[in-house]
């Protein structure tokens, strides 16, 4: 897997303003006839902004990762503080526990609610039973533990043969060595099992930040080129996939301060952190800012393409 190490000095601003993906990403796997919860491995799963995704929508995700920095907030974030649950205990328990977080809930907004829930234990009553997942916080895999991250890459996972229901990989694919992945992924997949190469696109025309970003880049970011051309393009995704290839898109949004844009750049592996070039960017990007703001907030926007298949 290429590229492992490019994010070693960029974990903190890929996991703070990289954009997550739509919930609705999670349909496609439905879309595709695999089941609710399924167990899903993702691939180059960085710091688990994809992998969020699926814990929420109830299947048991096992995030593949080689970089140490990301895997490292990937396990902070899917820690498990009250333990475990066993594989074939965790529906049975999830359920019992939303139905008693909703009981509790409900007397919570009557007023009536038991004094030993103290205010931490609210806030997380609130967090599971509404799944309000935002920015950093990752309470979702709080009460019932439905994420595991361990260190593999897309063409070493370590996983069992024919132990996976669904592979998924977000803004990855184009790292992977792409035969040597297929012939892992068909070993660790169960018969029928959906693969989904996800991208975040980021629009370059539509308001004047996206135009200027796309320039800006293309100015004085030389790597940016680069990457762009040694994408697989879609024409190597669906040639990966197969003749069951498909693509399904969503919108996605970013909604950023001049801090936040800043380092939605800075999480680029191709965007310099230093030099002319950098402080070039930099200023250009401040002066884009300064012009397309509203409330002090530029839009970002995004077409979030989720290709899928089946390898067969």
């Amino acid at each position: 897997m290429e590229g492992i190490h490019r994010f070693d000095d960029r974990v903190e601003d890929y996991e703070r303003y990289r954009p997550g993906y739509p919930d609705a990403v999670a349909g496609v796997l439905a879309a595709r006839g695999v089941g609710n919860p399924a167990d899903v491995a993702d691939i180059g799963a960085g710091t688990g902004k994809l992998a969020e995704v699926f814990v929420r929508a109830g299947h048991r995700v096992t995030l593949i990762e080689p970089n140490d920095a990301m895997r490292a907030v990937a396990e902070r974030h899917f820690a498990a503080p009250r333990g475990e649950v066993p594989g074939n205990a965790h529906d049975e328990l999830h359920d019992e526990l939303h139905d008693e977080l909703r009981s509790e809930l409900r007397g919570e907004l009557r007023g009536e609610l038991r004094g030993e829930l103290r205010s931490e234990a609210r806030g997380e009553v609130r967090r599971e039973v509404r799944g309000e997942v935002r920015g950093g916080d990752r309470a979702v895999s709080r009460t019932v533990k439905r994420a595991v991250v361990r260190a593999g890459t897309a063409e070493a996972t370590g996983l069992p043969d024919r132990s996976v229901d669904a592979i998924t990989a977000g803004q990855a694919f184009h790292w992977f060595d792409r035969p040597a992945s297929r012939r892992e992924w068909l070993r660790i997949l169960r018969p029928g099992g959906a693969v989904l190469l996800i991208w975040n696109e980021r629009r370059t025309e539509g308001s004047g930040v996206l135009v200027d970003y796309e320039e800006l880049l293309c100015k004085h970011c030389p790597e940016y080129a680069e990457v762009q051309r040694n994408g697989p393009g879609e024409s190597g995704v669906r040639a990966f996939l197969g003749p069951s290839a498909a693509l399904t898109g969503f919108p996605n949004e970013q909604v950023l301060d001049w801090q936040s844009l800043l380092g939605r750049a800075m999480s680029a592996s191709y965007v310099p952190k230093r030099g002319p070039a950098h402080d070039d960017f930099v200023a250009g990007l401040r002066r884009s800012f300064e012009r397309h703001a509203v409330a002090d907030r530029v839009h970002l926007l995004y077409d979030t393409r989720v290709f899928h298949g089946t390898l067969d």
